[in-house]
């Protein structure tokens, strides 16, 4: 009841502040950014009480960290519009624990909570932080609330180094295949696979932090599964080793990575003739990273354009319906009894709370304008890399970044058709995040309709 009770609060008091543009107190000209990074890695200390999320169907518990783990915080003030972006290498920014950061960032720090986009890479060899799974590794709650308290530190930290600036920004293509789509098509039907010819981006989206004529800070956004290595240690998989590169290629860069819509692909790491996905060590991490970086580095020497104009960030909060459950309780209580290890606690959960499973789950979508050249569309969950095309076409005038794994992670979000088409993301995968069969197949509809109300 305590818990109902503090949502409630949560969501009225963001409401209030809905849509609305986050105001200075007192408004003064000019860009100023501000960078602050901590590393996140779990200690040994956590030992047996800790698991790594991701990879359903199994618990990976932790033995160690292999390269670390970053949150990091680009904080902006334009004109006096304060907002932030905070990225960290976790499988997923829990909504309501993030909603609840909001509320403190905004009557600790006066800094309006609806100006703050949380982006996760979503690497499976992290700590999970997440209330809404069951069966991808257990939350910790000693480690989420380091999370977190870090996560408001660094915000903190990064508004108190404001420093005069100025953004540019584009595109550079990769050279190499980064991440390919893995529901490969045939006959209408969903295979789990690599997929060449099926849609990704190979563009490496570039914001550079410039102040007092040197590199501050590196953005970059790509989609695709951080998901090639799948072992005990703790990493930050391709990402990692792509911000290594560029920091190492530029001075004084700190690189800060930020997930699209990869909920349909997977890093490029294959069996020999191409027709499955094979698990891969740090060599193999380490050339993907590369190809990434170098496009990022690339992209900056070949020349960006400044973000100019007006600042404003505003954001859309709706329910999307839930298909409901095609199981009984008894059929859940038999694949219980039958399943072994992770898959019989996820039954479980749903035969325990078979009678109280929600019918809507909540969604966001974020408008953050840099400029008015420049706009990132953050979406919740995993979303599909269809998506990106239909968000950048609302605002045909400007340059648009889009997003997934944004402020929440409430499962894959798919198109109409992928459901028809069946596969992992529309079937099998939404149980982890315990929804019983999938969002509502025209769901699709109401996100893009939000998303153009924020856009007119």
């Amino acid at each position: 009841m305590k818990r109902i009770v503090l949502i409630i609060i949560i969501l009225i008091s963001l409401i209030s502040c809905n849509a609305t543009p986050a105001i200075a107190d007192e408004p003064r000209d000019g860009t100023y950014i501000g960078v602050h990074r901590e590393i996140i890695s779990p200690t040994q200390s956590y030992g047996a009480k800790l698991f790594l999320a991701g990879f359903g169907t199994y618990t990976r518990d932790y033995e160690g960290v292999h390269d670390e783990i970053t949150l990091t915080v680009v904080a902006f003030e334009i004109d006096g519009v304060k907002s932030a972006i905070i990225a960290a290498d976790v499988l997923g920014f829990d909504r309501e624990l993030t909603d609840e950061l909001r509320i403190r960032v905004q009557n600790e720090l006066d800094i309006p909570g609806d100006s703050l986009l949380f982006n996760a890479s979503h690497t499976h060899c992290a700590p999970n932080v997440l209330t809404n799974t069951v069966g991808i590794g257990d939350f910790t709650q000693e480690y989420a609330d380091y999370f977190y308290e870090t996560a408001f530190e660094c915000i903190k930290q990064a508004f108190e180094d404001l420093t005069p600036g100025q953004l540019y920004f584009g595109s550079q293509k990769t050279s190499g295949i980064v991440a390919v789509n893995r529901r490969y098509i045939r006959d209408g039907v969903c295979y789990w696979g690599p997929w060449y010819e099926g849609p990704r981006d190979d563009n490496a989206y570039i914001i550079h932090a410039v102040c007092d004529n040197k590199t501050r800070a590196v953005l970059f956004s790509y989609a695709g599964h951080p998901t090639i290595y799948n072992g005990p240690y703790v990493s930050a998989e391709y990402v990692g080793y792509a911000r290594n590169y560029i920091e190492e290629k530029i001075a004084g860069a700190v690189s800060v990575f930020m997930q699209g819509c990869g909920g349909d692909l997977k890093g490029n790491h294959t069996n020999a003739d191409k027709t499955a996905f094979a698990v891969g060590g740090w060599d193999e991490l380490a050339r993907i990273g590369a190809i990434l970086g170098k496009a990022v580095v690339d992209g900056i020497n070949n020349g960006l354009e400044p973000v100019t104009g007006k600042s404003e960030v505003s954001i859309s909060r709706f329910e999307l319906q839930l298909q409901p459950a095609k199981l009984s309780k008894a059929q859940y209580q038999i694949l219980m009894n039958s399943s072994s290890d992770v898959l019989a606690e996820v039954y479980k959960y749903f035969y325990e709370n078979y009678d109280n499973l929600a019918t809507t789950r909540p969604y966001s979508v974020m408008r953050f304008d840099l400029g008015s050249n420049l706009t990132l569309i953050a979406m919740e969950g995993e979303v599909s890399v269809e998506y990106a095309p239909i968000m950048k076409e609302l605002l045909p005038d400007r340059e648009v970044f889009v997003l997934g794994y944004s402020n929440g992670e409430p499962g894959y979000i798919c198109l109409e058709r992928q459901y028809a088409e069946g596969g992992y993301e529309t079937e099998d995968s939404m149980k982890y995040y315990k929804i019983a069969e999938g969002y509502a197949p025209d769901s699709q509809y109401l996100i893009i309709e939000k998303a153009m109300e924020l856009c007119k």
